[in-house]
């Protein structure tokens, strides 16, 4: 792979079409995230109207990574509207499989935990990571995410294998 061009950027409505087409290609290329190769399966304009949703939000950040004009990853840290659950986010991060390996889900974390620290509000991010994914819980443990718990079985690979899923979790001071 030549040198990339990154470029990161918070998501909005225009970036709908490539959101569908890189879900797709994600759920077609891992079945570590909870989505197959139908990926989001939403019509293009409720998805424009959610980013835009998103966009407007104080409590929710998509950010998407661009290989030059390419999406080729995206991470979210997603609040609770719930008042008793306001101080609690949940962090997410896609990447395509072309990608791994290059640092970019350091890149991503970091970025996703300087937003946390400069709004302020969050006070405990979680996860939840399939226990075979190695690689990501390894990340994890990198920025401080601990785990709290394992759920048996949670999920299954296309092959019918049952996988646990572990909830990690990292505590930020309020």
């Amino acid at each position: 792979m030549s040198e990339i061009q990154l470029q990161i950027k918070e998501a909005t409505g225009a970036d709908a079409k490539a959101v569908l087409a890189v879900s797709q290609q994600l759920g077609e290329e891992t079945d570590f995230l909870l989505m197959d190769e139908s990926g989001l399966a939403l019509p293009e304009a409720l998805l424009t109207e959610q980013l835009d949703a998103i966009y407007e939000r104080d409590d929710y950040l998509l950010l998407l990574a661009f290989d030059q004009e390419q999406l080729i990853a995206m991470a979210s840290v997603k609040g609770n509207e719930e008042w008793q659950l306001a101080h609690v986010g949940e962090i997410g991060i896609s990447i395509l499989k072309d990608y791994w390996g290059l640092g970019l889900g350091s890149l991503l974390i970091e970025e996703l935990l300087d937003w946390v620290v400069e709004v302020g509000e969050l006070t405990r991010i979680e996860l939840t990571v399939q226990a075979r994914n190695l690689r990501a819980i390894h990340l994890y443990q990198k920025f401080g995410f601990l785990t709290e718990g394992c759920m048996k079985e949670a999920v299954q690979t296309r092959e019918g294998q049952k996988v646990d899923v572990l909830m990690m979790a990292r505590l930020f001071e309020s």
